[in-house]
């Protein structure tokens, strides 16, 4: 009986380690300057340090609240050199080539600043060797960084997307993402595209990579275009949320340009015919503006350098959200079924613009074409017309519905990669093979050259039978 008794404490001990990880060390490469994106990976350092994981952030943002097992590296100053350094150019929505060039140039420069910074002098002089577990790298725009890899011993890596999964996060899966339906994140196209959308689509650069275990991307079921997606890319979408917290209630519409755009720096033009419209418009409005002595502002618009964005959106009287349509802002108006009107300037925003007119939960608004009336236009049609705001609360009724949170989804895969030694049961063989093997051009050559000598031999035949035949034809004249 007393061996029966200790049975279940027993199997509960040999059963422990399988689904135990003990606390391992992580770095975590988040180098790009940009705060919206350190809230999206911040969530996820929280939670694997509050699971005892001793975590180290290099990053340009640091966490006044990271609390215990989380050690912050900052490269100082990368704000502050992109923005006396770099110029965003707006308006690039039909450039699609210059935007890549302008974001090429952005990298490099982002990239020179913080190796040459005390913090990135700092994770450079760290020995050589296996220091850590595990790294997290973000997978776009941060390349530089991924050098450390090998530095370190080539531990495996775990690599996050807040931007969803770039193209390069294919190749580094061998993921399939055949150009006639997916479209390139930063292309306004949907996954129905003409021929010349088809021919920019494909336009790509091909490389795969070898050492990534697990892409934790930020996508989002029923946002998203369906496409296939091999077992180690893992969609966390909405990783960063949370239930709202309370605020007045006063019915407002909510302007916000997201953290690397700011709303003082737009033309004199473009703010006068925002402020013009807004004085119109029986709503009070709430606008993340970081001056604030402001000539020409309406009574009914409050601004502040700061505002909780998910809070003001979870606020049950937001009836809309002006958005520049970041990635990580689309997620939070769908989270909260707030409809949009989009002011989208490069990259990834023309296109979540585009997808959202296209599921009937907003419209949208050039900057470079900015009018009092066309404001008015967009915003009293999207409120007006209540197809906006029931169409996007059932988009968010299907962003809901999920077995577990993206956060805690996020979590236990990091946290498998760690307990499989990098898991390379998830890593398709496709990531090792020569391009020219990948898109079998070598059996279409064989192919080819096969369909060519069968060609070429019956030619020779009917050649040879139409002799035959003539030869024969010349006797019997004869």
């Amino acid at each position: 009986m007393k061996l029966r008794a200790l049975l279940p404490l027993f199997l509960m001990c040999c059963s422990w380690p399988c689904c135990q990880v003990y606390g391992a060390k992580i770095l975590a490469l988040l180098t790009l300057t940009s705060h919206s994106h350190h809230i999206w990976n911040r969530s996820l350092m929280k939670a694997l340090a509050a699971r005892g994981h001793q975590v180290t952030v290099v990053s340009p943002d640091s966490d006044p609240d990271s609390g215990a097992n989380l050690t912050y590296i900052v490269l100082e100053e990368s704000y502050e050199h992109i923005r006396d350094n770099f110029k965003y150019e707006t308006g690039l929505g039909d450039t699609f080539f210059r935007t890549l060039e302008m974001f090429g140039e952005w990298c490099y420069m982002n990239c020179e600043h913080q190796l040459s910074s005390k913090g990135g002098k700092q994770i450079l002089g760290y020995p050589d060797g296996k220091m850590f577990d595990l790294i997290i790298s973000e997978a776009a725009y941060t390349e530089c960084f991924m050098a450390l890899i090998p530095k370190f011993g080539n531990p495996p890596v775990v690599l996050v997307s807040a931007v969803g999964i770039p193209p390069n996060v294919d190749r580094m899966t061998g993921t399939p993402a055949s150009p006639s339906y997916i479209p390139d994140y930063r292309l306004p196209f949907s996954d129905h595209m003409d021929f010349w959308e088809r021919m920019q689509n494909l336009i790509t650069y091909f490389e795969l990579r070898r050492n990534i275990s697990v892409i934790l991307s930020s996508t989002v079921n029923g946002f998203d275009t369906p496409r296939p997606l091999m077992p180690n890319v893992i969609p966390v979408g909405g990783m960063h949320l949370k239930p709202a917290g309370p605020l007045p209630e006063n019915g407002v519409i909510f302007f916000a340009l997201g953290s690397n755009l700011r709303s003082d720096q737009l033309e004199p033009e473009a703010q006068k015919a925002l402020f013009e419209a807004f004085s119109e418009l029986p709503q009070r409005i709430l606008w993340k503006f970081e001056t604030e002595d402001i000539k020409g502002k309406p009574d009914n618009v409050m601004i502040s350098k700061w505002l909780p964005q998910s809070d003001v959106l979870g606020h049950p009287n937001v009836k809309l959200f002006i958005s520049h349509c970041g990635w990580l802002s689309t997620q939070e108006a769908i989270y909260f079924g707030v409809p949009v009107v989009g002011i989208p300037f490069y990259l990834d925003q023309h296109n979540n613009l585009f997808r959202l007119k296209e599921l009937g939960v907003g419209e949208g608004l050039s900057f470079s074409a900015l009018t009092k009336d066309k404001v008015l236009k967009a915003i009293n049609g999207v409120i007006q017309n209540t197809s906006y705001a029931s169409n996007m609360k059932r988009l968010s009724a299907i962003f809901h519905d999920q077995p577990e949170t993206p956060l805690e989804r996020a979590v236990y895969w990091t946290e498998y990669v760690l307990r499989h030694g990098g898991a390379p049961h998830l890593r398709s063989v496709a990531v090792d093979l020569p391009l020219y093997q990948y898109l079998l051009l070598d059996v279409g050559l064989v192919l080819l050259l096969l369909l060519g000598a069968v060609s070429a031999a019956l030619v020779l035949l009917a050649r040879l039978l139409w002799r035959v035949v003539r030869n024969k034809s010349k006797q019997k004249q004869q």
